[in-house]
């Protein structure tokens, strides 16, 4: 099984095991269709979900203008603000890229398919999503890390109880929701399994002992060295995709 591999840069070496997983797959993709010998232009990127931090400016190069995007402004007005289950405040075709890593399992099923043909209305020329997708050995994995987080700091997940109160994405759906858009969707995986549940049960423990923090940024840096993107053949923990939008013009 030879594992896919991506460009891999020192300064994110140190993040959260899951956090670099996707967004370096992200750096591929978007260096992969924006070609920087091919393109001497500008690349704006909306950033849907982005959260009060700005994870994404450390994966992709100045080329990339990111525009962050979510339902909470953060007390940062440079966020634009969504409203659930309104459309996206911006014009048809308004950014180059759209992109919603880990939102989708943050969505109600019912609303997943408007906000899909929503970030496709945006996007001029790529969608991209990412998500933990439906699946036994997937469901069984965040069950065990909702557990020890549990276990160690007496709460919910902020994150996985989401997860299981809306229920993890089906492959299936996306791609009907795409195809209702008369777009194609390119699927592919991302994150070994077995290496995302060993990467958060390091990140509970290293939380919990003496000195852990000390030390995180040498484990991160040595895990991430080593772990693949994806490996034929193995179970994943997350799928992306990839929705080409460059021919909405034609139409």
């Amino acid at each position: 099984m030879k594992p896919q591999t991506y460009p891999r840069r020192k300064n994110t070496l140190t993040f959260e095991h899951d956090q670099y997983q996707r967004y370096t797959c992200l750096q591929g993709l978007l260096e992969t269709v924006f070609v920087s010998e091919e393109t001497g232009s500008l690349v704006s990127v909306l950033d849907v979900g982005s959260g009060p931090e700005q994870i994404t400016k450390h994966f992709l190069d100045d080329r990339f203008r990111i525009r962050r995007a979510d339902v909470g402004e953060f007390d940062q007005p440079d966020i634009l603000r969504l409203v659930r289950g309104e459309p996206i405040p911006a014009a048809d075709d308004e950014f180059d890229v759209v992109m919603a890593l880990e939102v989708l399992e943050h969505i109600p099923s019912g609303q997943r398919e408007f906000f899909v043909s929503e970030c496709v209305r945006v996007a001029k020329q790529v969608a991209v999503f990412s998500t933990p997708f439906r699946h036994p050995e997937v469901e069984r994995a965040e069950e065990k890390i909702c557990e020890v987080f549990q276990l160690y700091t007496k709460q919910e997940h902020p994150f996985l109880s989401e997860h299981k109160q809306f229920g993890l994405v089906d492959p299936a759906d996306i791609h009907a929701a795409v195809g209702r858009c008369n777009r194609e969707c390119f699927e592919s995986d991302n994150c070994r399994l077995d290496y995302w549940l060993a990467g958060q049960m390091i990140d509970n423990l290293l939380h919990t002992v003496a000195y852990g923090q000390n030390a995180r940024a040498e484990i991160l840096k040595q895990f991430n060295l080593r772990a693949p993107l994806r490996t034929e053949g193995a179970v994943h923990y997350r799928k992306f995709y990839t929705i080409p939008t460059t021919d909405k013009t034609t139409e």
